[in-house]
């Protein structure tokens, strides 16, 4: 079989090891595999045994997932992008099955036909001897020799990340007990949940949620050695009193943060101008009056105002009008899984130590549905896997909020599409709709533990929407031009550049003009 060398992909989240047998029982492989993201996987296996030449020999492929559930259980597929080598051998592709925990779940296969095929023949099944995850710290030098040369750049990028994962492991049994550590004691992760768990039509997929970003929000401010302050909403009392009661009584220091989740249905009333909906909080169908609803704007603003250092909004609901219902789908989706082994907590704290500001997002554009599975909404799934693939020790990226929200905008869109609606006809993918206001702490605004540099105002705070926005005339429009990404900075750098620049030429030719005036007068003054 021929080598097939590829590009890594440039971030890895969780790290597996299999172990397989080729159809024709000649060559056993072992494999390790590095899943990101539904969408960005990679795996890379070495035979077991060397060849008549005393080589082994080696493949590698990108892989993407899916889901799926048969009368055995649920399952999450592999597929390689590519279907064959350059020498026409079939790469294979592989399944495993899972529990509503997300965590593997019997048996793996390892599946020798073109996965375009409709059913699966079973003369071209084989089970797996293992698919485990992998723990980097615990797995030395020569372990990932096995898979990769020295010189090999994922080589690299693994041995660095298991010396930093290993330093920060001796930092947490020490650097954290002592002064050293400035965030210490000092900054509270204030956590709120408001979920619609008794809804009878999401109640599955809203717990799955709930379950969720408790556990990894929970773990992240371990990993961060900050506090953790849970206010949840959620079964008999889901509802606006104690909702607002909670928002009105978080007491914020200037360095904590506040991470606001909200998991039920949402709505908007026809003259709606707002680019996000409102929360609809009724427990038995009632109407959507003043009682039963809180625009999730008003509920943002009112945590804005508390004046955290960081603050974190996201609504996985609906955006569409009165009376529509939040879908759950049948397709089950990879991702209640706890964050990984892999964490680097140098990258957790560029993201919710080092940033200050706020960010909010909502799975839905105006006038669209919000899916869901029973692993949970398709916005915060995408979201939380996306923050651990940036954290991902492996990466060799700095983490972005940015770069997260693009990410699982894009996931969501792709989970979305080709979807068909009652009508038979296929509708537009699910568009979030993302606000984003935070800026990087400079070392001298991070280090006085005074929080961010300035206070939030509603008058005068700067939003950057992209997603939505209610026109008359055209319905809901989408809208690039509120978003203010890292392009329009390099434009505006360059403006000052050029400005600057002829400020300083043009400058001293004023003053020799005004200089040589000045002395012309007083020549004519003196003749005179």
């Amino acid at each position: 079989m021929a080598v097939m060398i590829l590009s890594m992909a440039a971030k890895a989240q969780q790290l597996y090891e299999l172990k397989y047998y080729d159809r024709d029982d000649k060559c056993t492989y072992i494999g390790l595999f590095f899943f990101t993201s539904e969408e960005d996987c990679y795996l890379r296996c070495v035979d077991e045994k060397p060849n008549a030449k005393g080589e082994y020999e080696m493949w590698e492929s990108d892989y993407e997932s899916g889901f799926g559930e048969d009368e055995d259980g649920r399952y999450i597929y592999f597929v390689p992008k590519e279907s064959k080598t350059e020498d026409g051998y079939a790469l294979p592709w592989f399944t495993q099955g899972y529990n509503s925990k997300g965590e593997f779940d019997g048996p793996a296969s390892v599946v020798f036909q073109d996965w375009n095929d409709e059913v699966i023949h079973k003369n071209n099944v084989r089970d797996c001897e293992y698919f485990t995850e992998v723990d980097i710290t615990k797995k030395d030098r020569d372990y990932f020799l096995e898979f990769f040369n020295e010189d090999d750049e994922m080589f690299e990028r693994i041995m660095d990340a298991k010396e930093r994962l290993n330093n920060q492991d001796r930092e947490l049994d020490g650097q954290y007990t002592n002064s050293n550590n400035k965030y210490e004691g000092d900054v509270t992760m204030h956590f709120i949940v408001v979920a619609a768990t008794n809804d009878e039509s999401i109640g599955e997929s809203v717990q799955t949620d709930l379950k969720l970003v408790r556990k990894d929000f929970s773990i992240m401010a371990d990993q961060l050695n900050i506090g953790f302050d849970e206010q949840i909403v959620q079964g008999s009392q889901f509802n606006k009193r104690n909702i607002e009661k909670v928002i009105d009584n978080v007491n914020v220091k200037p360095n904590d943060l506040i991470v606001f989740i909200y998991s039920g249905h949402g709505f908007r009333y026809d003259d709606d101008q707002d680019a996000f909906p409102r929360m609809y909080l009724a427990q038995h169908g009632e109407n959507p009056t003043d009682e039963y609803q809180l625009s999730t704007t008003d509920a943002f603003k009112r945590l804005a105002k508390k004046n955290a250092r960081l603050t974190l909004f996201l609504s996985d609901c609906c955006n569409s009008e009165v009376g529509a219902t939040r879908m759950e789908m049948e397709s089950m989706a990879f991702a209640s899984r706890a964050v990984n082994n892999n964490i680097d907590t140098k990258k957790l704290r560029q993201l919710f130590i080092d940033q200050e500001g706020t960010l909010r997002a909502t799975a839905a554009k105006a006038g669209q549905y919000a899916l869901c599975d029973r692993s949970g909404g398709y916005l915060l799934t995408s979201f939380l896997n996306n923050i651990k693939a940036q954290v991902s020790a492996i990466s060799k990226d700095d983490p972005s909020w940015k770069r997260i929200m693009d990410n699982a905008e894009r996931a969501v869109a792709k989970k979305t599409s080709n979807q068909i609606d009652e009508a038979g006809n296929e509708t537009e993918p699910q568009r979030v709709v993302k606000a984003v206001n935070l800026n990087p702490l400079s070392p001298s605004s991070s280090s006085d533990n005074n929080g961010g540099n300035g206070s939030y105002k509603e008058d005068n705070m700067r939003e950057s929407v992209q997603g939505s926005r209610y026109d008359k005339d055209d319905n809901y429009d989408y809208d690039d031009d509120f978003y203010f990404d890292d392009d329009d900075e390099e434009s505006i750098d360059e403006g000052n550049v050029l400005v600057g620049g002829l400020l300083c030429i043009g400058l001293p030719i004023v003053i020799v003009l005004l200089l040589i005036i000045i002395i012309i007068k007083l020549l004519k003054k003196k003749k005179e």
